[in-house]
């Protein structure tokens, strides 16, 4: 995505949301592996912005 940066922050925040709520349905590896670690990467990866 080319987006400003606050535009891009918000995207980042809208999916970080979407994949929190309905991630966790795509058995069998969303609930156990996928989403955690897409969550956990995902604020790793705000600290170095």
């Amino acid at each position: 995505m080319i987006a400003c940066k606050e535009c891009l922050e918000s995207e980042r925040k809208n999916q970080l949301i979407k994949n929190s709520l309905l991630g966790w349905w795509g058995f069998p590896w969303g609930f156990f592996y996928r989403t955690p670690q897409a969550i956990i990467n995902n604020f790793r990866d705000n600290g170095k912005r």
